[in-house]
């Protein structure tokens, strides 16, 4: 092999050399971004996740998690058993129809004296009738009643009690049924200007809608002594938690 064959071939292994070292020198290159993009989405997306209380799927989409979930369900169900929210209920501050005079039930009920003095008396807030979902809690009613000392009457209100969760109770109106007057249901019914889910029953606390509110009264000429047995039925009007004939 003469000098001039040599030369060639050392040039041509050079050239060869040169070509490879740069095409690992490129992709080593071009990897690096990648994987720093790649690095940098999925931060993103866990901040967001965390943000919102979501779970990351590695994609930034956020998945609400399985147990909040049934938690919220759980207590949903909870908020209209009869059973759980009457303890609630029975210890609140509310207004005692008709006399202007606040009072803090304990067990349900509390002795009141008006603002003159002159008049004293006991509430209780009654049994829990029904819990009706609303867009933002639950309005639950009961069948209140009010004496006055000295009084044969037993005044029945069905009272109106907003509750959010077990915590956030809050005592908002009444309605007069009368004395002596047991209520036995209340019925929600939505007015048909108002968007109702029906397969949740959610009624529109901001628009309004109605409930029928069932008792039993006396017959015509029955002495008010009398045991009332007929049935009765009013329509009740509820916007913004507020009951009113």
């Amino acid at each position: 092999m003469n000098s001039t064959t040599k030369n060639t071939l050392y040039v041509v292994i050079a050239i060869v050399v040169i070509v490879i070292i740069i095409a690992l020198v490129g992709k080593s290159g071009s990897s690096a971004p990648a994987n720093q993009n790649a690095t940098t989405t999925d931060s993103m997306a866990t901040t967001t996740a965390s943000a919102t209380g979501g779970t990351n799927t590695g994609s930034g989409s956020n998945v609400v998690s399985p147990d909040a979930t049934t938690a919220a369900q759980a207590m949903a169900i909870k908020l209209q058993d009869k059973a759980f929210l009457a303890p609630l209920v029975g210890k609140v501050t509310m207004r005692v129809p008709q006399t202007g005079v606040d009072v803090t039930l304990v067990g349900g009920e509390a002795n009141y004296t008006d603002t003159n003095g002159t008049t004293k008396g006991h509430v209780s807030v009654g049994p829990v009738v029904t819990s009706i979902r609303t867009t933002d809690g639950f309005d639950v009613f009961t069948d209140m009643t009010v004496t006055r000392n000295g009084e044969p009457q037993v005044q029945h209100y069905a009272a109106l009690f907003h509750v959010v969760n077990p915590e956030t109770v809050k005592f908002k109106s009444t309605v007069l049924i009368g004395d002596r007057l047991p209520i036995t249901s209340i019925i929600a019914k939505a007015d048909k200007s108002v968007q109702v889910n029906p397969s949740l029953s959610i009624m529109n606390s901001e628009v309004g809608y109605f409930v029928e509110v069932s008792y039993l009264t006396r017959k015509n000429g029955e002495p008010i002594t009398a045991a009332p047995t007929l049935p009765k039925s009013i329509s009740v009007n509820v916007k913004g938690h507020i009951a009113s004939k």
